[in-house]
Order: structure tokens, then sequence, then C-alpha cells
């Protein structure tokens, strides 16, 4: 078990396609994977995303 998504670049197509249908469950719609990568975070208290691409602890000063 991986909590994190492997990058499509990063995979065969076989592999990555072969597993597509199975993952989406049927949703067109589903989020799989971004092809170039994002934001991770430090996972800590009071820490929420801040957009689609930044974080924020609203206790500490930016």
């Amino acid at each position: 078990v991986s909590m994190f998504k492997k990058n499509y670049d990063h995979l065969t197509k076989e592999m990555y396609f072969g597993n597509y249908k199975e993952a989406t469950r049927g949703n067109p719609n589903y989020f799989l994977t971004y092809g170039n990568g994002k934001s991770a975070a430090r996972v800590q208290d009071h820490l929420r995303p801040n957009g689609a691409h930044r974080w924020h602890n609203y206790i500490k000063t930016p």
C-alpha cells in the first residue's frame, strides 16, 4: 500500500491503462494523476490547502 499515486510519466502505457478502468470505477471524471506532479506538504497540525497548489498553516506566520 502506498500513500502516493504513481506519476503517469513513470509507468508504461500498458501498466497505466491496464488498471485505468478498475481505478476509475466507470466514472470518466475520476481524477487519477497529474502528469507533471504537484505540491506536497509535511503533515502537521493546523495545515490546510490554500488553493490547488499551496498550503497554509493558520497558526504560523508565512
